[in-house]
């Protein structure tokens, strides 16, 4: 198995300890994925509104929240 890294598997939920004894730490990798992940999905979201179809302004709103949602939960996962 040349070339592959080895899989990090965090043994004190396997095991059933408690989570607060052993806190799992986010790689960079995993930041980086799901930071990408929220503001892409943030951007795709604006990206409809302005250039979709009309439609209700009731639709625009709860669609923009879902939007700004998801850029604040990007900013979280960056930062925090």
């Amino acid at each position: 198995r040349a070339g592959f890294p080895p899989i990090r598997i965090c043994t004190a939920s396997l095991m059933g300890m408690d989570a607060q004894a052993h806190p799992q730490k986010d790689c960079l990798e995993c930041r980086v994925i799901g930071t990408t992940v929220c503001v892409g999905s943030s951007g795709a979201i604006a990206y409809d509104l302005w250039t979709g179809t009309v439609r209700p302004p009731t639709h625009r709103y709860v669609m923009a929240a879902f939007g700004c949602g998801f850029l604040a939960m990007g900013a979280y996962r960056a930062l925090m």
